[in-house]
């Protein structure tokens, strides 16, 4: 004979307190907070570290760490100019610079934007460096530096010139001067408030995350001689009033 089973259920009560539902913010509604910096101070650079003759084929090679920003920069030449149309007693300097598909936390892809930006590079530091060079010294002849940013954390170019003007030197190649480049970044202190007589913060060699995280209002980035002061690349993006 089949077994019959009967089951039955009892409701239990739950608790009878009430809770006040979560506030939701829209966004843009949250008062931002105002930045600080916690590992260093404004005017701070980051760590540095640097490695000589990582390159045995090039004139002269470094390995350098600005933070994270981390970069490869080889020198070749003076070497025999190739594809030129003009005789000239002065010698040519070139720079060539290429981002690792690794250099940032998303991969990068062959794009015009990345070819586009890459010869952007390239040409300010040719800008930067090529009137400190005795060209003069290499008639027909080429100096070439390449240089390759495998990883960037902010502020890639100054660190690109500056790395650069110490790859020359290392490789032996005649200057009249050495060059030291920087970045400023100017932005509002965060607070909200919204008058004429608001803070404003100065910071440099920043990184990407500080980009992030302040109102940019004008980025800059300059290089200069060391001996002479004089000013050989500025890089201006965005406005600052005086």
């Amino acid at each position: 004979s089949s077994e019959h089973i009967s089951m039955s259920f009892v409701k239990i009560r739950g608790d009878v307190n009430s809770y006040k539902p979560s506030s939701i913010q829209l966004a843009g509604s949250a008062k931002k907070e105002e930045f600080t910096r916690t590992d260093r101070k404004n005017d701070q650079f980051r760590p540095m570290k640097f490695e000589f003759d990582i390159v045995p084929e090039s004139t002269g090679s470094i390995y350098a760490e600005y933070g994270d920003t981390k970069i490869v920069i080889a020198i070749y030449g003076p070497k025999q100019s190739r594809n030129v149309s003009t005789f000239s007693n002065q010698g040519r300097f070139k720079c060539f610079l290429h981002y690792a598909p690794f250099a940032f936390a998303q991969r990068l892809t062959e794009s015009r934007g990345k070819s586009i930006k890459e010869k952007d590079m390239a040409t300010s530091i040719e800008r930067a460096l090529r009137n400190v060079i005795l060209l003069e010294k290499y008639p027909k002849c080429t100096v070439e530096a390449h240089i390759w940013l495998l990883q960037c954390d902010g502020n890639e170019l100054s660190c690109c010139i500056n790395t650069s003007s110490l790859a020359l030197v290392h490789a032996g190649i005649e200057m009249k001067d050495f060059i030291t480049c920087c970045q400023i970044v100017v932005s509002d202190d965060g607070s909200g408030e919204k008058n004429k007589n608001k803070k404003k913060i100065r910071l440099l060699d920043t990184t990407m995350s500080e980009q992030r995280k302040v109102s940019k209002q004008c980025e800059m980035v300059v290089s200069v001689m060391n001996a002479s002061k004089q000013i050989t690349l500025l890089n201006m993006n965005g406005s600052l009033s005086p």
